[in-house]
C-alpha cells in the first residue's frame, strides 16, 4: 500500500502537471488571438508561427489527461485506504 507522502508528493505532482497544461493552453490562446490580429507588418511573429500554436493542442490534451489519470488513481487508493482502515 502506498504511503501518505508517496500520495501527497503524487497529487503534487499532478496538480502541478494539470497548472502546467493550462499555462500551456493559454499560451496558445494568446498566441492564436495574437495571430488573428496581427497584420503583414507586425515584428511580433508570422501569422502561420501564432497560429501554427495549436498543433500544441493534442499533446496539451494528453498532459492533462495523464494528470488527471493519476488524480484518478489517488482518489481510488484513498478509496480503498479508507476501506481497508475500517475492517
Amino acid at each position: 500500500m502506498a504511503s501518505v507522502q508517496s500520495v501527497a508528493s503524487a497529487s503534487h505532482n499532478a496538480l502541478t502537471g494539470l497548472n502546467r497544461a493550462l499555462e500551456r493552453l493559454d499560451h496558445v490562446a494568446q498566441n492564436v488571438a495574437a495571430g488573428i490580429k496581427s497584420t503583414a507588418n507586425d515584428d511580433s511573429g508570422t501569422f502561420a508561427e501564432k497560429i501554427g500554436a495549436l498543433a500544441q493542442m493534442p499533446s496539451i490534451s494528453m498532459q492533462a489527461r495523464a494528470n488527471q489519470k493519476v488524480l484518478n488513481t489517488i482518489r481510488d487508493l484513498n478509496a480503498e485506504f479508507l476501506t481497508n482502515r475500517r475492517r
